[in-house]
C-alpha cells in the first residue's frame, strides 16, 4: 500500500502530480508526544514516506528540539505548526471513522471512550 501511494518518488525525482492515498494504518507521536514534526517531515526523515523536503521546515524543526528552554519551545512550535499548515504536505484523514456511541446513563466505566476505538468491557459496571 504504501509503495504504491508513494509511486516511487524520491527526493531527488520528486512527485510532480498530486497524489493520495488512505492507509488507514494512522500515527502517534508516541513515545515523543511533542509533535515537532520531525519524524514526519524533516527532510530524509524514516518515516516521511511522501518526500516532503524544505529548507525552511527543517529549521523550524531542529528549533523545535534544540530550544534553550519551555518558553523557547512553545514559541518554536508555534513558528513551525505556522509555517506547515501553509505548506499542507498531507491531508489529515481521521483514524477512524466517526460514530455517535449510545449508552444507558446507568452504564459506568464507558466514558472516557478510548482514542484508538478499544473497548474495554472489564472496566463496565451498572450503578
Amino acid at each position: 500500500m504504501i509503495g504504491t501511494a508513494f509511486g516511487g518518488c524520491t527526493y531527488a525525482t520528486p512527485c510532480t502530480d498530486w497524489q493520495m492515498a488512505n492507509w488507514l494504518g494512522g500515527w502517534t507521536y508516541a513515545p515523543d508526544y511533542l509533535p515537532t514534526g520531525g519524524e514526519l517531515f524533516a527532510t530524509g526523515a524514516g518515516s516521511n514516506g511522501g518526500d516532503y523536503s524544505d529548507p525552511t521546515n527543517d529549521a523550524n524543526i531542529v528549533a523545535t528540539h534544540t530550544a534553550p528552554n519551555q518558553a523557547a519551545e512553545i514559541q518554536a512550535l508555534f513558528k513551525y505548526q505556522d509555517y506547515l499548515v501553509k505548506q499542507v504536505p498531507v491531508v489529515y484523514l481521521p483514524e477512524t471513522p466517526l460514530s455517535l456511541t449510545m449508552y444507558k446513563s446507568n452504564l459506568k466505566g464507558l466514558i472516557p471512550q478510548d482514542g484508538f476505538g478499544i473497548i474495554y468491557p472489564q472496566e463496565y459496571s451498572l450503578g
